[in-house]
């Protein structure tokens, strides 16, 4: 029987991993802050928050004629590619994103050091999960969890909150979703993760999950 993935949480300072490690202390930005980021190439994602993907060439479109008539349609012969329909209650709801690693896919592609280099690798989700449950539910919010589907730019549908594009594939995510959120970072303090969390580094990482994947 394999072991179960474990999720791993990159910092650019230690003084971050310790917060997490020794306090439980959880930084949650909104899906509005990603989505404005420009020089973070890893981070950024213009498309963060976007929760519908239609292409005219597989979902019919139409603008409605305000004066009258029939619809416009949004057509490909006509120019229109894509729509990308965001709602702005969404935005201000938040995420906390961790890349996840399991005995069958545990290498780390190198772009991921972009987020740091100061690692915590969370061996028992379900625990993590649990305990930080509890607090979102003191907090009178709701969460949601899981691996983030990645889909091609052709990709028609739904996007929000776990699809993303191809071109983050190698990141891995895992992402934490909180809502409703009031436009601000949410921080939760779950207590100390030294039963479920070990702290690594990059240097040794690539080590660390083959031997404990393997024993």
């Amino acid at each position: 029987m394999s072991k179960p993935a474990i999720l791993l949480k990159f910092f650019k300072e230690k003084d971050h991993l310790d917060q997490l490690y020794e306090e439980g202390l959880l930084f949650m930005n909104t899906l509005q802050y990603f989505r404005n980021l420009e020089h973070d190439g890893q981070r950024a994602d213009k498309d963060e928050g976007t929760f519908v993907i239609r292409q005219a060439n597989k979902s019919p479109m139409f603008l409605q004629n305000s004066l009258g008539g029939e619809p416009f349609a949004l057509s490909p012969s006509r120019g229109f590619k894509d729509a990308k329909i965001t709602l702005n209650q969404y935005l201000s709801n938040n995420l906390y994103c961790l890349a996840r690693v399991s005995e069958e896919e545990h290498t780390i592609d190198e772009r991921v050091y972009d987020f740091g280099k100061h690692i915590l690798c969370i061996i028992d989700v379900p625990d993590f999960l649990g305990l930080l449950e509890e607090i979102v539910r003191q907090d009178n919010k709701e969460i949601k969890y899981g691996r983030i589907q990645y889909v091609p730019r052709s990709y028609d549908g739904k996007l929000l909150p776990f699809k993303k594009f191809e071109e983050y594939k190698h990141q891995k995510e895992y992402r934490i979703y909180i809502h409703p959120g009031d436009g601000s970072p949410y921080k939760p303090a779950i207590g100390s993760l030294k039963k479920v969390a070990t702290p690594v580094n990059s240097q040794n990482i690539e080590a660390f999950l083959i031997q404990h994947f393997k024993s």
